[in-house]
């Protein structure tokens, strides 16, 4: 291949050398382009370097940084916006009482919702059978 004294040379652009014997068909299939138009065949390894200024994710598969996940999801004192599926999965580890349970802003333990049931249940009046239900002195008294 034969260079002409401005540079250029008489090969096809994809076999032109573009450094140290790299054509440019094999920079353009080897090396991750800047544009995004090829795509790693393999793993990247980054040999313990990190990568600076990532943009917050725009679509689902793609990367978020460290403070993009803690501006998220808060582990203390978030608040949810949103339902949270839990596909069949249990919660576990809840106290067995919340002072403020009551208020409805709480999940009560099963423990809890049982005893609450019970004492409910064993609370009731037994009517004796039905018209007793209808007497208004067995209502009064």
């Amino acid at each position: 291949m034969s260079i002409n004294i401005f540079g250029k040379t008489n090969a096809e652009s994809s076999q032109r050398v573009i450094s140290r014997g790299v054509t440019l068909s094999l920079a353009v299939n080897t090396f991750l382009r800047r544009d995004g138009k090829n795509a790693a065949a393999e793993n990247i390894n980054m040999d313990n370097h990190t990568l600076i200024n990532v943009s917050d994710p725009a679509h689902a598969q793609d990367a978020a940084t460290q403070n993009y996940v803690h501006r998220a999801v808060s582990k203390s004192g978030d608040t949810m916006t949103g339902d949270l599926n839990m596909a069949g999965r249990s919660v576990h580890g809840l106290p067995v009482h919340y002072p403020t349970l009551y208020s409805g802003h709480e999940a009560p333990s099963w423990t809890q919702v049982n005893s609450l049931v019970n004492e409910a249940t064993s609370s009731h009046k037994k009517f004796v059978d039905d018209q007793d239900a209808v007497a208004k002195h067995y209502a009064d008294h």
